[in-house]
């Protein structure tokens, strides 16, 4: 989940592009994604090393305080840089709440990545998948995609 948010961005316009500068790859962000990950998969299992000392109690106590406070940084970090929404009507997934829209493929591709649109219509079409029950008994037989531009 966290690695996701370092995906997210918002459409950009192609004459934008040239006009604005893309950011540099926020590293200690990533790293400490990764810190989060490490320490939630440690909570997340059964207690192992220098956890199995700990009383039930203890540990249960020390997996209530990783979740919470992964639970907080994940809700600042989404609130920062938005989060991918679904529109259950259509079938379709939307970014929400997403910062400095405009030169979000610049960045992306920057990274290495695919635009917005190819990772909204990857994300809408698992979610279609997923959902495929529901959105057959609604009359929706495929997903709805946004259009790219080549």
């Amino acid at each position: 989940m966290f690695f996701t948010l370092l995906l997210i961005g918002c459409q950009s316009k192609s004459s934008t592009e040239e006009q604005v500068e893309p950011r540099q790859f926020d590293q200690s962000l990533a790293d400490e994604l990764k810190a989060l990950a490490e320490v939630d998969q440690v909570a997340a299992n059964i207690p192992q090393g220098e956890y199995t000392k700990l009383s039930k109690r203890d540990w249960h106590n020390f997996k209530d305080s990783v979740f919470r406070a992964n639970q907080i940084r994940a809700a600042q970090l989404l609130e920062k840089h938005g989060f991918i929404g679904y529109d259950f009507e259509i079938g379709r997934a939307f970014p929400i709440n997403l910062g400095d829209s405009a030169s979000v493929d610049v960045r992306r591709k920057a990274l290495g990545m695919e635009s917005l649109e190819s990772y909204l219509n990857e994300m809408t079409e698992m979610h279609f998948m997923m959902n495929k029950g529901y959105y057959s008994e609604k009359g929706i037989t495929s997903p709805s995609f946004y259009p790219i531009e080549k």
